[in-house]
């Protein structure tokens, strides 16, 4: 948790004095100016781990249960972490979806 704490109060920083968040944003827009910007409510993006504490870098998708005699959660497949900005992503990672549930349901794909 420790390894991620500068990078959680970095943010919290920048939201609290928009001047330091104009200078982040002018890295990718340099003629971005302070008048540009509305001033908006911060988010929060939940953020997985892996077990040894590092963070989930990519799309996670997990079975719920492989265990056929579970008659529900072995047909739920959850998505986790879908990097953003998941909305422009979506086509690919419908495939990355589609691809991972015909491996994991071969029989869906003769229908």
């Amino acid at each position: 948790m420790t390894k991620h704490m500068k990078f959680g109060i970095n943010e919290t920083i920048k939201s609290l004095f928009p001047a330091m968040q104009l200078k982040e944003i002018q890295k990718y827009i340099p003629d971005i100016k302070q008048n540009d910007i509305n001033k908006g409510p911060t988010g929060v993006r939940a953020q997985p781990l892996w077990a040894n504490g590092t963070m989930a870098e990519d799309l996670v998708l997990d079975i719920a249960s492989d265990d056929p005699s579970n008659l529900v959660k072995h047909r739920i497949m959850h998505c986790r972490s879908a990097p953003s900005p998941s909305a422009t992503s979506s086509l690919p990672i419908g495939e990355v979806i589609v691809d991972k549930m015909f491996t994991k349901y071969p029989h869906l794909n003769n229908q």
